[in-house]
Order: structure tokens, then sequence, then C-alpha cells
């Protein structure tokens, strides 16, 4: 056995701290109507790099123990109506003769269960079959992720057009493209050419005549803020024609809440990407209430034909699928360390051995980053009142105080040194 100490009494030990918010994320996913199981699995193998998915999960803990579980969790919570949904979802399902592995059959069947097959991460033949009218893209904003996204459509053999504000940031945006030619090459085995002439194919300009008024589909990767995204749909409309689609990779803000503000709800709809592109190359296409279907379609095709998996959400979620399950997991962890439950290397050792895989959610955190967690506690949780978030806040904003960030910095829940990753002593 693997000794993984809990310093204090914690309902769920470790484990289950951690993995009962991981599947109540995908659980609600399912009950209100935003993806389908298969989705939701590949989303979390392929940016998690998971064997297993949460509903796979399900299967093999059985429906049996998951609706039990999950009907004491909506008799205790009757303002979350998805739990309620999801019980009777199951419970159908159950009917069915579907309760997971010990039926040989839940929501994948066994002893070969499709999410272990080497075609489960294949994207549906129809969005190859179903033509997508876009052949020039303008991707608004040259940031980490926008000069990416840019890159990756030249790649495929786009007209790819980058615009940002000034000359300065359409400088850093080049730069950001040119050093992603040697990871491509690299990480995904490019072929050295075929890499270069992707980054020549790119037009930049901090013109938006010139970048916006003779474009099919616009990339909107600008700050995540929502008064500029407002200024920027209302700015570019007098240039935009009347067929050009517009699409948001906002990971936080709800494409709803600016969708006016496009002049055009139902050529709008959501596309996110995740960093390192080349590599997790997942593309979530979410629309809204007002997306038009057919363009739905077309956004799925065009997601297909620059070489990304499509994940579809037929509803709008904030946080996609990644993050609604993502989140929650690390919040899960964060709150252990903060209220003295356990250490990093035993809440990770809990996650790694419980489930055998190669990292855990303090490792994750680190990787991801101290800061982006704390900014996603102020916008999420600062004002729950549970004592446990309240202490995962004071420590998140202490570290990023003290500029100890993660893998970034050298510092953050573990200590990093000449390659290693080295336990810290924390005062639990």
């Amino acid at each position: 056995m693997t000794p993984v100490v809990a310093h204090k009494e914690r309902p769920g030990y470790l484990l289950n701290s951690l993995l009962i918010p991981w599947l109540e994320g995908s659980q609600q996913l399912l009950a209100d109507g935003i993806a389908t199981p298969e989705d939701i699995d590949k989303t979390w193998m392929a940016g998690a790099e998971d064997h297993t998915g949460p509903i796979g999960v399900q299967d093999l803990i059985g429906l049996d123990t998951v609706i039990a579980s999950s009907e004491g969790l909506a008799e205790a919570n009757p303002d979350q109506k998805w739990r309620a949904k999801f019980v009777d979802m199951m419970k159908k399902r159950r009917d069915d003769g579907r309760r997971g592995i010990v039926d040989g059959k839940g929501f994948y069947t066994y002893p070969n269960p499709e999410y272990r097959q080497a075609d489960f991460f294949d994207n549906d033949p129809a969005y190859k079959q179903h033509s997508h009218p876009y052949h020039t893209v303008t991707v608004a904003g040259g940031g980490v992720l926008g000069s990416q996204i840019a890159y990756q459509i030249a790649r495929f053999g786009f007209d790819t057009i980058q615009y940002d504000i000034s000359e300065e940031t359409i400088d850093a945006a080049k730069k950001r493209v040119e050093s992603y030619i040697p990871l491509v090459v690299r990480d995904v085995d490019a072929d050295p050419d075929e890499a270069r002439a992707a980054a020549d194919r790119i037009t930049y300009t901090a013109n938006m005549e010139e970048a916006f008024s003779h474009t099919d589909l616009v990339i909107e990767a600008v700050p995540e803020t929502m008064a500029i995204k407002k200024q920027f749909y209302n700015d570019i409309q007098r240039y935009l024609p009347e067929h050009t689609v517009l699409l948001t990779n906002s990971s936080t803000l709800a494409p709803s809440a600016f969708m006016h503000e496009t002049g055009r709800p139902e050529k709008f709809l959501a596309l996110h990407f995740v960093n390192h592109i080349w590599l997790k190359n997942t593309g979530e296409v979410m629309k809204t209430e007002l997306t038009d279907d057919e363009v739905f379609k077309d956004v799925q095709s065009f997601t297909d034909a620059m070489g990304m998996m499509v994940i579809s959400l037929y509803k709008e979620q904030p946080g996609y699928i990644l993050n609604t399950l993502f989140i929650p997991f690390l919040r899960g962890a964060i709150q252990l360390l903060a209220t003295g439950v356990a250490t990093p290397r035993d809440i990770d050792l809990a996650w790694k051995v419980g489930r055998n895989i190669p990292y855990g959610p303090c490792q994750a955190i680190d990787r991801v980053g101290i800061r982006t967690l704390y900014n996603i506690y102020l916008a999420h949780y600062a004002n729950t009142s549970l004592e446990a978030d309240e202490k995962a806040l004071a420590l998140l904003e202490r570290l990023e105080k003290a500029g100890e960030l993660g893998q970034e910095t050298g510092m953050g829940l573990y200590e990093y040194r000449d390659g290693e990753t080295i336990d810290r002593e924390w005062n639990l």
C-alpha cells in the first residue's frame, strides 16, 4: 500500500475530495444537455492527458453507486436543478440495463470501451462532408493564444490575417509566431520548410480596414475584459462584409453577454482553444441560443479543417467543458492544502495512485500558474462564504504577492530546481 497522510478529518478523505467535484462537473454538463458523454471524455482525456474521462470513470464506479450518492446530493441541494435531472437520466439508463462495467454496458460497452479504441478521438465524418465557406480568416489579438491561433490556421492553408492595435503589438506577435516554428517541428514532427512557410503566410496589420473588410471569419482573442470586447465589436462593424462570421475565444465570459454588440448574433458563437494548440488541439465550439444552426455546422467543419479535434457544446456553458471539469478539481486540491488537511505531495499521491496517472492536481496548479488560479478564485469563489474558500483565497493571495507563481518562477506549491520537482515544507 502507498501511505497517503491526511492531517485533519475530511469527509471523503483526499481522493473523493478531488473525485466528486470533478464528476459533478461532468454530471451537470450531461443533465443540462450541453455536450455528449463522448465529447466530455474526449475533452478531459486530451486536455488533461488522462487515460479515462469522468463519464468512463462513472461506468467503472457503477451507476447504482452513482445514483445513490447523487440522490442524497440532489435532496441536500434542491436549488441546483441539474442534480435531480441527472438522477432521472441515470435511473432511465439503469432501467435500460446499462449499469456500467458490471453489466458490460453503461455509457460505453465493455470489456473494450470506446474510449480505449484508436479512433475515439477521430472527428465525426460529417464535419468533413460539410463544406464550410471560409477562406480568409482574421485573428484579432496577437497575444500568446491569439498568435498561436493565427499560426495554427496558417499551417492548414488558410489565408490568415493577424490584427492587433499597434505596430508594437504586431511586432510582438511576429516574434511569438517565429518562436513556435521550432516547437511545432519538434513536438509534432512537422516538416521544417512547411512550418516556415506557414509563418510566412500570415499577413500582419494594425489597420482595421485592412484586417476586416475582406475576411470571411473573425476569431477574436482580445483581452478578457467585457468593456474591451464590446468596444472591439462595435468598432469593427463598419468594416465587416455582410457574410462574415464572428467567433470569440473567450474562456471566462459568456458569449451571450456581448453578442448583441456584434450586430449579427445569429453569425456569432464561441471557439475555444487551449494553450500550446499544436499539442492540445481541441476546439470547443459553443453556440448561443441565437446562433444559426447552419453557422454552427460551418464552424464545426472549419475546426476540423484546421486539424482540431471538434468538441461541440449545444448550449452556453461558462468555462466550456474542460474548465467546467478542471476548475472544481483544482479548487478541491487547494482547499485541502489551505485548510491543513494534506500537503501537495499527499494530495497528488492520492490522485496519482488512486487513478493510476502520472501527475496530480497540485502539479497541475503549478503548471497552470498560481496567478491564474488566484484570478479564477476572485471571479468565482471569493464570495462563497465557505471557510475553505476563504482560506484557499488567502493562500493563493500570499503566494501571488510573494511571486511564488509555480513552474514559471521556480516556486509554487512545489519548488523547481535544476529540472527537479522538490517538496516544500508546509506547516499544516
